[in-house]
């Protein structure tokens, strides 16, 4: 039922270009949020997530799981160790994984190097910071460190302007999916009522006065068109 629902909320995303902003005010603080930037302006992207955690200052588990990662997922490369300074993944990678493995997006937790090689080819990929200086790629020798080989799916990545939302494949469900489609819905009336009907702020969040789509229809005369797609996504 979980990867049924997983579907379900992955198509919603993709059909209503659901945010990462609001996925994260969906989800509250059930969201795992990755603060980044996107190479290009504008990119987008709502997938099934594999994941690739690393234990060092080395990028040899990179290279071992992209070997392993799926056409069509994202995947988000994480590291136990927060530094900037050194680059985990370079344009090599990158291409490797874009090109040949035909992943969907990559998210990199850390710093990327290369950036001028990777705008060029418009790749969608998120990163933390960026550096010459890159890191190992010797593998690891510390025998109580357990190297990740393979990948699974994880869960679920909106990637935009504003960053990187992951929601748990432990919340793929209809409560998850109800919540993404009201926030949608919230956020599409907040937009119409300041547009077109110029209400103010105040009376859009504070008051809450679009909630009551049927009254607000009746009073300000909505399009036909907007009244439809609201009941739709308010139904969901």
């Amino acid at each position: 039922m979980g990867k049924d629902w997983g579907t379900k909320i992955l198509d919603l995303c993709r059909s209503e270009q659901i945010s990462s902003a609001e996925a994260s005010d969906a989800m509250r603080d059930k969201a795992d949020i990755i603060v980044c930037t996107s190479i290009q302006q504008g990119n987008y992207r709502a997938g099934f997530v594999q994941q690739i955690r690393i234990t060092s200052l080395s990028n040899w588990e990179i290279h071992q799981c992209a070997c392993s990662a799926k056409a069509d997922c994202i995947v988000v490369i994480r590291t136990a160790v927060e530094d900037t300074s050194m680059a985990l993944v370079g344009s090599l990678i990158a291409r490797f994984l874009i090109q040949e493995r035909k992943v969907y997006g990559i998210v990199i937790d850390g710093a990327i190097r290369d950036i001028a090689d990777m705008r060029l080819g418009a790749y969608p990929i998120w990163y933390k910071g960026i550096s010459p200086k890159g890191v190992s790629n010797e593998r690891g020798e510390d025998p109580d460190i357990e190297l990740s080989t393979t990948m699974v799916i994880s869960g679920l990545a909106i990637c935009d302007d504003d960053g990187v939302c992951i929601i748990s494949d432990a919340d793929f469900n209809e409560d998850t999916f109800s919540a993404l489609a009201r926030t949608r819905y919230k956020e599409t009336m907040w937009q119409y009522c300041l547009d077109k009907l110029k209400w103010t702020t105040k009376k859009i969040v504070c008051e809450s006065e679009y909630s009551d789509i049927e009254a607000v229809a009746q009073r300000e005369a909505l399009e036909p068109s907007i009244i439809s797609k609201i009941t739709e996504l308010k139904d969901s």
